[in-house]
Formats: structure tokens, sequence, C-alpha cells
């Protein structure tokens, strides 16, 4: 379910305003099934019958993003500019159900400002600088605690404590039109909060466990 309302008033030229507000809500169900029987056809068959039922497990990923921002734009001579900034409050929980109930939940409020500047050195060329800051959620999957056993000695599984990442993006570039074509060129620099990456681990019966961890923190 999404829901937003967006509102603008003024131009570049005067001053333009945008706000807005929203609120986005999801749910993800995933069941991970196991063939409860296995038989052996080279011995006796009441011998050979496993109980993989311990290899099920369901997952439940709920999560809902309050969220307003606010953004004002002008243009003055040569310069124009772009300032903005939105909040989000996140709650998530996510509930493995089988074979053990546990449950993680997550709480935070964030703000994302940024800034967009452009200085327009002739008719057809222009030069711009940037500030935004994002966040990249952790992806369903990476959250899902329970091991994946499709290969028994390379595991793969998720980590429901790992964090968003926060991301500090700086920007600066060059643009120029002449006769029907485009030219850019941009150098940009990155700062990471919270960097998620992959974990490997490897225990003493030389099986591997992969699951991401946040770097920071």
């Amino acid at each position: 379910f999404e829901s937003k309302l967006d509102f603008s008033f003024g131009n570049e030229d005067q001053g333009k305003w945008e706000w807005g507000l929203g609120v986005r809500t999801r749910q993800m169900d995933q069941d991970q099934f196991i063939d409860s029987t296995f038989i052996d056809r080279n011995i006796n068959a009441s011998d050979s019958i496993l109980d993989n039922s311990n290899l099920e497990n369901r997952f439940v990923f709920t999560d809902v993003v309050y969220s307003a921002y606010l953004t004002y734009g002008k243009a003055f001579g040569l310069w124009s500019f772009q300032a903005g900034l939105r909040s989000e409050h996140v709650g998530t929980e996510s509930s493995l159900k089988t074979p053990l109930d546990s449950t993680y939940n997550t709480d935070y409020f964030k703000l994302y400002p940024t800034l967009h500047l452009n200085y327009k050195l002739d008719e057809y060329s222009s030069i711009m600088a940037s500030y935004t800051r994002r966040v990249n959620r952790p992806r369903f999957n990476a959250l899902n605690p329970f091991p994946k056993y499709s290969d028994p000695y390379n595991l793969r599984m998720g980590n429901p404590f790992l964090r968003p990442e926060f991301v500090n993006s700086f920007e600066l570039g060059y643009q120029k039109f002449s006769r029907g074509t485009n030219f850019t060129s941009s150098i940009y620099a990155k700062d990471v909060n919270d960097l998620q990456r992959r974990f490997v681990e490897v225990d003493s019966n030389n099986v591997t466990t992969v699951t991401q961890r946040n770097l920071n923190g």
C-alpha cells in the first residue's frame, strides 16, 4: 500500500516551492517447504525415511515508512539552485515464524538533505555542483536468518540485524550543448555509513557460511 500527496507553488524565476507527504507499507511472506521423506532404494525402505521438517521455514517482513519533504528552487542571473529536505520515520518487523518464533524490530527517524547549484558559463554551457543524502535499505533476502541448505558445504543466510546504508554523495560536473548534441562530464565522491558487505566464515568442518554485515559501528 502506498499513498502520496504532492503540492507545488510558483516557478523557477520567482521561486518554486514543492512539498508533500507520503506513507508506504509492505509485507513480504516467504515459505520454504522441504519434502519430509526420502527413500534410498539401495537399503531397507523402513530405515531410509528421513524427516526434513527442520529445514522448513517461514519468514515474514513488514515495514512502514512515513515521509515528508520540502524543496525550494530559484534562478537569479547566471545562478540557479534547488535545496530540499526529506524526513522519514521507518518501522520494520522481521519475523522468523518457523522453526523458531523470533522477531526483530527496528525504528528510526532520519533526515535527507539535498542541494543543487548551477552556474551558466554562456548560452550553451554550465557547471553544476550537488550534494545528496540517501538510504539503501537491506533487501528482503538479506534479512532472513534461516540458512539455505541447497549446498550443505556452502550455506547462505541473512542477518536480521543488518542496518541500512546511509550515503552522502558529492558531484561536480560540466555540461555543454552544441548543434543538437549534449556533452556532460562529472566527478563525484561518496561517503557511506554502515556499509553492507558480504561476510564469509569457514568452520572446522570446511562448511562455508555467507551472510551480510555492516562494516561501520
